[in-house]
């Protein structure tokens, strides 16, 4: 109502007041301040998910956890970049608490052990340090069950609550099948997916580009072993040749340099040819866009009613389908699969105090967002630059979404044609 919205018109002036009295007694007028950061990343890296049958047990995978899963390597990936936002949003920034607050974070994972291990080791890096006891319940916090030379754990662990003095967080997850904030555009979630992709298999400019290129496909299927590649599953080597790269293995012999990277290109090529499509774009996107205007609607409209919005960081660990939807939707991805751990950074910006102050900027207005795709900022179709008022971005996002996801993921009848 429109009292409602004059109280809270009220509440937002009296905060900026305070905020002025504030900035001018420290000497100061800041900057646009962040107010909140949503993560988008793809998990670290892993062995392969198939070998090449020609090559198979050339390198022990099980050594570092078995196929498809998440490597040592792909460990510290992610711990150095828990580590860089620790530096970013704690150390020099007050934007974070120094030490983990449930209220403060929030953490949703894919059903994937790559993708919890992934962001676990990135938290460990975020927060290095956990809870202490207090010295008598040291010998209060155990559990019934007996344990034996129990003084000897206590005393391993000292004051600390876990072992090495970690920080155990809370990571969220949903079935596989289900996921369509992180997986909209697996087929196994979303069955129209799979036509989308024939339609575009269809095509007559797909078909030429496939045909010009099957002396390609016949090179690599000769010396790998792989059977049927084609334009669309020749990620099936990337796959291989990337994992090898991370774990510094040597490729089989025979493999040229030059047909991997014409093979790792065309699958750039082929996956932007898929994710053209305005339809294959919102259902990709439309559930994690819809996510996103909710958290930053509720962090706004939390600030203006003189409330402090608690949540200050969310992290989304996923794959690299799940940025290349995100940015096939945003209209800024740039035709190469994401690489191990990338990361999509979203900033909450809230203009500074002073031009609050003079009326430059008003409710939704006084803040914007800024989208980082592993650290370049992206400026968005309808923004001048990075740095974008949150309308302008929020029409964006909401274009792209879909009232009834289940709804529009249902496989249409065959012959009926797409939107």
């Amino acid at each position: 109502t429109q009292s409602t919205w004059g109280n809270r018109v009220l509440s937002m002036k009296l905060l900026v007041a305070a905020a002025v009295v504030f900035v001018l007694l420290n000497g100061v007028l800041a900057e646009t301040e962040t107010r909140l950061v949503i993560e988008i990343c793809r998990h670290g890296a892993r062995a392969p998910l198939a070998l090449f049958p020609k090559d198979a047990g050339r390198f022990p995978w099980e050594s570092v956890g078995g196929l498809g899963q998440l490597t040592p390597v792909g460990m510290r990936m992610h711990n150095l970049l828990g580590m860089e936002l620790r530096r970013r949003y704690i150390l020099d920034s007050p934007l974070l608490s120094g030490t983990y607050k449930h209220d403060e974070v929030f953490i949703r994972s894919t059903d994937y052990d790559r993708t919890i291990q992934s962001v676990q080791s990135q938290l460990q890096g975020l927060f290095p340090s956990g809870p202490r006891l207090a010295s008598p319940q040291t010998h209060t916090a155990v559990p019934p069950l007996g344990i034996r030379d129990r003084e000897q754990y206590i005393a391993q662990l000292g004051d600390n609550a876990v072992g090495g003095g970690g920080q155990p967080i809370p990571i969220h997850v949903v079935p596989k099948a289900t996921d369509h904030l992180l997986r909209g555009n697996e087929v196994d979630v979303c069955p129209r997916i799979a036509q989308l992709y024939a339609e575009t298999q269809a095509s007559e400019e797909y078909k030429q580009l496939d045909n010009r290129y099957k002396w390609l496909w016949a090179a690599l299927a000769n010396v790998t072993g792989m059977a049927d590649l084609n334009l669309f599953n020749t990620w099936a080597v990337d796959d291989v040749i990337t994992a090898e790269n991370f774990q510094a293995v040597d490729h089989m012999p025979g493999l040229d340099q030059e047909l991997i990277q014409e093979a790792v290109q065309l699958y750039g090529k082929s996956l932007a040819m898929h994710y053209a499509g305005a339809e294959i774009q919102s259902l990709s996107a439309s559930e994690f866009f819809k996510e996103l205007i909710s958290k930053i609607d509720s962090h706004i409209e939390s600030y203006m009613s003189g409330q402090l919005a608690p949540l200050k960081l969310a992290i989304y660990s996923g794959h690299d389908m799940t940025l290349t939807g995100l940015l096939s939707a945003l209209e800024r991805f740039d035709s190469r699969n994401p690489p191990y751990a990338s990361t999509l950074i979203v900033e909450l910006h809230m203009e500074p105090v002073s031009a609050l102050l003079r009326g430059k900027t008003h409710g939704m207005n006084a803040f914007s967002l800024k989208f980082l795709f592993n650290d370049v900022p992206l400026t968005l179709p309808g923004c001048q630059r990075s740095l974008c008022p949150w309308p302008i971005v929020r029409s964006l996002l909401l274009s792209k979404t879909v009232p009834d996801i289940e709804l529009a993921c249902r496989a249409q009848p065959q012959g009926t044609a797409s939107a």
